[in-house]
Order: C-alpha cells, then structure tokens, then sequence
C-alpha cells in the first residue's frame, strides 16, 4: 500500500473500491488531508478529503 503512515490503517480497513480509488488518486498525485469519523460520513463510517478533485 502506498498511502502515507498516518492514514495507512484507516485507508486498509474501507472497502476495497474505495481502497482502490484513494489508492489511484495517490498514484495519480492526490494527496489525503484529512480523514475524519462523523458528520459528513455516517456515524459508523468515515470521510476521506483530498487536496484535489478526484480525476482517476
């Protein structure tokens, strides 16, 4: 996996073609800013922010 430490093992516990599309944008360039529990995810779920928008 290539996702920076920080965010390694959240980013390993979503489903896989979410996994796969964080992964992509990383290739492509993106980078992760935040990932955060609550509002806007479900209160059981989690929200990725990307410094760009997403292109792969």
């Amino acid at each position: 996996m290539t996702t920076a430490d920080p965010f390694h093992q959240q980013i390993a516990a979503f489903p896989t073609p979410l996994r796969e599309l964080i992964e992509a944008e990383i290739q492509a360039g993106n980078t992760i800013v935040a990932i955060e529990n609550g509002f806007p995810a479900a209160p059981c779920g989690a929200s990725v922010k990307l410094a760009k928008a997403v292109r792969t």
